[in-house]
């Protein structure tokens, strides 16, 4: 792998980058007209500052991003903790949406290719359903209604308890933050950067391609397939898509043809397709990672501009 990455052409990896920033300014704009609703428009910069100290959380724990972009933010904005969280909720629901919309696109351009893969890929992390009885669903339904018959009883009782009230202020804010997507004063700016963000995705993706001769011209409707595949690997629960995404894409790549095979001369096992995924993953890391450095030092350094202004 060593002597292929040395052959790789990595101009194209460098506008694949360029778009990938696009998309996180785009991400960031987006996540502002979230914000809008809860009275407060926080400044651009800050917001794509947050965002991207997030993502460079990412790589330490999973979904710990969501919990850092919320913290930093709140730090240099006056927006209500809680109520971030609920916008990026929101958030991560539309992505989620979009998401499986895209994956519905690719089965309509081409079911005979993809079909297969993500009926097996579905069929495998859904398999343990087939072994739960309609018995201990029904049980497990009753049991929750039951169990919020007797909260409701006791409403008044567990109110008064004082970590009970912080964890219902908690979740209103939540709910006020979840709520934003249906005040949103700008809907239409909204839509269109929810679309121009995985558009940028896709063109990131396909301008990609040509890194290694293997994956050049293989086409449109293969770069919104990996797009799809490297969606689903980053959403899995670990740091930074670390193997999960290698597995998905180099996985998907094979129905083109890109099989592992053994090297005659020296009889190890070569992939292509997991050359092409970790030049893809490691040079995103390595732009979460520059990214994340210089947000955390321009957050830092907001934060003492305000505090020059309030001793001021």
């Amino acid at each position: 792998m060593l002597q292929d990455l040395k052959k790789a052409n990595y101009k194209w990896v460098v506008f694949s980058l360029l778009f990938s920033v696009a998309a996180h300014m785009s991400r960031a704009y987006r996540w502002g007209m979230l914000i809008e609703p809860l009275h407060k428009r926080p400044k651009f910069s800050n917001l794509f500052y947050s965002l991207c100290s997030g993502y460079f959380a990412n790589m330490a724990f999973p979904r710990l991003g969501e919990v850092t972009r919320c913290t930093a933010l709140n730090e240099v904005e006056d927006t209500s903790l809680d109520s971030l969280f609920g916008t990026v909720i929101a958030e991560r629901v539309i992505d989620l949406i979009s998401l499986f919309s895209l994956i519905f696109l690719t089965l309509i351009i081409n079911f005979n290719l993809f079909g297969n893969f993500f009926l097996d890929l579905f069929h495998d992390k859904l398999s343990f359903l087939a072994h739960v009885s309609y018995s201990f669903v029904i049980a497990g339904v009753i049991g929750i209604i039951l169990f919020l018959i007797v909260l409701y009883l006791a409403r008044k009782r567990i109110s008064k308890i004082p970590v009970v009230g912080k964890v219902v202020s908690f979740l209103k804010g939540i709910g006020d933050g979840l709520r934003s997507v249906l005040k949103l004063k700008r809907w239409k700016a909204f839509l269109f950067h929810s679309v121009l963000i995985w558009f940028l995705y896709y063109v990131s993706g396909y301008v990609s391609l040509a890194v290694i001769p293997e994956t050049t011209g293989l086409g449109f409707s293969a770069a919104l397939f990996i797009l799809v595949l490297g969606g689903l690997g980053m959403s899995a629960p670990v740091q930074g898509g670390f193997g999960a995404y290698h597995f998905m894409v180099a996985g998907g790549l094979v129905l083109y043809g890109i099989v592992p095979h053994l090297d005659s001369s020296t009889g190890k096992e070569i992939s292509k397709g997991l050359l092409y995924a970790t030049i893809i993953h490691s040079s995103q890391v390595i732009l979460i990672l520059v990214l994340g450095c210089i947000s955390i030092v321009m957050l830092n350094i907001e934060k003492r501009k305000q505090v020059s202004r309030l001793n001021k």
